[in-house]
């Protein structure tokens, strides 16, 4: 048995907003979203060796699914903003020729 169905544009573009609509709403928001070891080290510009060894010394905010180590992206900007530190020394600036 073949169906066939005639949509306009008009209704194509609405069932495909609908659909997006949806999809969106079942993401998790940015905050929420895990991150593996490779996604975080692209995340903050560091090697994945890096993120491993912060890791293993408890030094960044993280838990484990089986043996594997996630992030949630909003625990980490959190973390980030703690490690922020302000200059106390003076810089002495020069001129190259």
């Amino acid at each position: 048995m073949n169906v066939e169905i005639s949509l306009s544009d008009a209704d194509v573009n609405r069932i495909a907003d609908a659909l997006e609509q949806r999809r969106k709403a079942r993401e998790p928001n940015d905050g929420e979203r895990l991150l593996t070891v490779a996604t975080l080290a692209e995340y903050l510009s560091v090697k994945p060796e890096w993120v491993y060894e912060r890791t293993h010394g408890h030094e960044i905010p993280y838990f484990k699914v089986g043996k594997f180590p996630r992030f949630r992206k909003s625990e980490i900007d959190k973390w980030l903003a703690s490690q922020s530190r302000a200059c106390t020394g003076s810089v002495n600036l020069r001129r190259i020729k």
